[in-house]
């Protein structure tokens, strides 16, 4: 079984979007009784891998109702996400950036 910490690496060691990664994601939740796939289509299209790390969109699902807010933003040709006003997680992408932030927020109150 995943972890959040194995996620988390291989979310800071992406160079881009992974479908694979995705995939962890959404079963990570699954597993958990979240149901990353409920009432939420991307394209029209029920997808099966929700793209948490080629979407902004969609990696805003993980911390939406959970932080105050969050700022994403490039830094450096890299994305940066900021949560709240003391945490600043840097991906490849934006999406990516917010989604190590959002998991990172999910270990800490786990």
């Amino acid at each position: 079984m995943t972890t959040l910490t194995d996620l988390i690496t291989r979310l800071e060691q992406a160079t881009g979007p992974d479908k694979e990664i995705d995939y962890a994601i959404g079963r990570y939740l699954w597993d958990r009784g979240i149901d990353p796939w409920k009432c939420f289509s991307y394209g029209g299209i029920e997808n099966p891998a929700l793209p948490f790390t080629g979407s902004v969109d969609v990696a805003l699902t993980l911390v939406r109702g959970k932080v105050p807010w969050v700022v994403i933003h490039l830094r450096d040709g890299r994305g940066c996400a900021e949560v709240e006003s003391s945490w600043q997680y840097d991906g490849a992408t934006p999406a990516i950036a917010l989604c190590i932030a959002a998991l990172k927020a999910m270990e800490a109150t786990s």
